[in-house]
C-alpha cells in the first residue's frame, strides 16, 4: 500500500495533460477518462504552441485565459484550468474563471491534482443515461 508521502509526491509529479487525459479520454491506448465513461461531451482548448520545424506560432484561435477543459455535465457547465500542484494561473485565466463563476449553474475553477478524485467523482455523478 502506498504511504502518504509516496501519494503527496506522486501528485507533485502529475502533468497538466495526465490530469487532462484522467478526467477526459484517458489518453491513447489506456483506459477511458471519466468524461469519456460518463458520456459527458467535453472540450480541450489547445495551447498555442511554437512549431518544432519552422517556429510558426499556432494559435487555434483560442481566446488568452480560455479554461483548458469544459465539460457538459447537466444541469452545470464545468470550466476548470488545470494546474500542476505548483502551477499559477495567469491574469487572463483568473478573469475568464472569475467570470464565468458568475454565471448560474458554472462551476468555473482551478483543477490541481489534489483535486482529481473529487472531480473524477464529480463527473461520474453527472453520468447520462
Amino acid at each position: 500500500m502506498p504511504t502518504a508521502a509516496a501519494g503527496r509526491t506522486l501528485l507533485r509529479s502529475m502533468s497538466e495533460q495526465t490530469l487532462l487525459e484522467a478526467l477526459t479520454n484517458g489518453g491513447s491506448g489506456s483506459r477511458p477518462g471519466a468524461a469519456e465513461l460518463a458520456g459527458l461531451l467535453w472540450y480541450h482548448a489547445p495551447n498555442a504552441r511554437r512549431c518544432d520545424n519552422c517556429g510558426h506560432l499556432n494559435l487555434f484561435n483560442i481566446e488568452r485565459g480560455w479554461p483548458d477543459l469544459v465539460v457538459a455535465s447537466p444541469p452545470v457547465l464545468r470550466c476548470w484550468e488545470l494546474k500542476t500542484e505548483r502551477g499559477s494561473p495567469s491574469a487572463e485565466q483568473r478573469e475568464w474563471l472569475r467570470q464565468l463563476a458568475a454565471c448560474q449553474e458554472v462551476d468555473a475553477r482551478v483543477v490541481r491534482p489534489r483535486d482529481l478524485d473529487g472531480c473524477i467523482e464529480t463527473l461520474l455523478a453527472g453520468k447520462l443515461a
